[in-house]
């Protein structure tokens, strides 16, 4: 089979729409099928893979660092002919979508695409007032939906959601996928060389790992903190990523006397994510903009208990009780998880047994015979 993937991020930028994409590419390919990758170019990035195709980029903004295609290319157009892809599948329904829509109708192929994101929720990246752009985002996903054969979306509540914005086709909620293998591998040396590099020896870490935006709600995490510091001297919490927000929120730790308890280790290479987890206590999360967070599959599969605010993507992931805490979305109700895990030993042990056994059903080898057989049948359905 060959595929044909079309989405407006792909390395070097680290995300978990991004990551995703790698793990079914890798995947797809490990079973024979052939995986055509059109991305965005990314500065002086050079592809070291196979199969990737760039288009000319301009920059979205000067602040934000995440280029955006040109949608048109005489040479993606021959790229498309030669390969005849058997199926094409979009993951943004914007810019790169478009394209790929435009290709599929030409050749006659299914179009799959997976919503990833509650775009509606990152309004504050456009200059223009919130209710026009919300509105704007919603019919713009709708009418994208409307033209394809299949939408996937990792979680149950985002195809609630898609459903509340009038969309009627085909909704298939296929989960993200993860590679289990590096949790499996990680050296206990390289963890004990991350906890000196930060002076986090003897002491109970809270891991954040994710982009440093204000959608990934930090200040509200980092105030949680707070009111958990005071009554466990041991704990820190450790916020691991870099993003436009990073600056502000040192400053924030800072004027509220909570430098030197909270850690920031800017962006780190993704192969060495699984030791962040390893060498962390608890991992915490207070978003409420996720749609299916790869950062809480991969604390699962490092056996890291979660407190996150119950909110999509942690309540569609995680059981109360099994593998984390859900609370309310209230900073006194985020520390008083937290608080729980780091004082009970008994709750934190069955948790953290919970966190393995559920990282188990996203495994990306389970993942991706979903997708090939969802691929199957729709190339079969379209033929007809």
């Amino acid at each position: 089979m060959k595929v044909a993937i079309f989405t407006n991020a792909y390395k070097p930028i680290s995300s978990g729409v991004v990551n995703t994409i790698e793990f079914i590419k890798n995947a797809l390919e490990k079973r024979g099928h052939e995986v055509y990758i059109f991305a965005p170019a990314f500065y002086d990035y050079r592809d070291s893979e196979k199969n990737i195709f760039r288009y000319r980029s301009v920059d979205l903004t000067r602040k934000v660092k995440f280029p955006i295609a040109i949608p048109f290319s005489p040479e993606a157009d021959q790229i498309i002919e030669e390969f005849k892809p058997d199926i094409i599948h979009a993951h943004h329904p914007f810019v790169l979508g478009k394209a790929a829509c435009r290709y599929a109708r030409r050749l006659g192929v299914p179009l799959v695409f997976t919503f990833h994101t509650q775009y509606e929720m990152y309004t504050h990246y456009v200059p223009l007032p919130t209710a026009v752009t919300r509105y704007s985002c919603r019919k713009i996903v709708k009418a994208f939906c409307d033209r394809a054969d299949c939408i996937t979306t990792p979680a149950r509540s985002i195809a609630e959601l898609l459903r509340s914005y009038g969309v009627k086709r085909r909704i298939e909620v296929i989960p993200n996928g993860i590679d289990l293998s590096p949790y499996l591998e990680v050296s206990p040396a390289r963890v004990e060389e991350i906890r000196k590099e930060y002076g986090l020896e003897g002491k109970k870490s809270i891991i954040f790992v994710g982009r440093i935006a204000p959608e990934k709600n930090l200040v509200f995490l980092v105030d949680s903190f707070r009111m958990v510091s005071g009554d466990n001297p041991d704990a820190r919490l450790v916020i691991v990523g870099d993003g436009p927000q990073l600056a502000e929120l040192k400053k924030y730790v800072r004027d509220t006397g909570l430098e030197g308890y909270v850690v920031f280790t800017g962006g780190v290479d993704y192969k060495s994510i699984p030791f962040y987890y390893k060498m962390a206590y608890v991992f915490a999360i207070a978003s409420t903009t996720e749609v299916k967070p790869l950062v809480i599959l991969e604390a699962l599969a490092a056996g890291l208990p979660i407190v996150a605010v119950n909110a999509p993507g942690a309540a569609d992931t995680l059981t109360d009780g099994h593998d984390g805490i859900l609370t309310d979305v209230t900073r006194e109700s985020l520390a008083r998880g937290i608080d729980r895990l780091l004082k009970d030993r008994d709750l934190y042990e069955g948790l953290r047994r919970g966190a393995l056994e559920t990282a188990e059903s996203y495994s990306i080898d389970r993942v991706s015979d979903i997708f090939l057989a969802l691929y199957e049948e729709l190339i079969k359905a379209k033929s007809r």
